[in-house]
């Protein structure tokens, strides 16, 4: 039951916050980073180049702390469960 419960409220507090920034500002944010992208080859396309390359190291970067955040929070989630599910044992609600 406590497992339950965990992963319910967990997933009702992902779904809220994605509905409430992500999903709503990802067109925005894709066009800005377009139009600057754009603006900044017209100013100066060697250090836009530049930039650009610098993109893929700092993207895997991201990307391996990522997977390293999925994996810690998942187990913070069933240690949460654990206790949820020790705590119903001990007093029933």
């Amino acid at each position: 039951m406590g497992k339950l419960i965990t992963r319910l409220t967990s997933d009702v507090d992902a779904l809220g916050e994605v509905f409430s920034t992500g999903a709503i500002g990802v067109i925005t944010d894709f066009a800005s980073i377009l139009m600057i992208t754009a603006l900044m080859f017209l100013l100066q396309w060697q250090l836009a180049l530049m930039l650009v390359l610098l993109l893929v190291p700092v993207s895997w970067v991201v990307v391996y702390f990522q997977k390293r955040f999925r994996i810690a929070n998942y187990s913070a989630r069933e240690e949460l469960s654990k206790l949820n599910s020790f705590c119903s044992k001990i007093s029933p609600v």
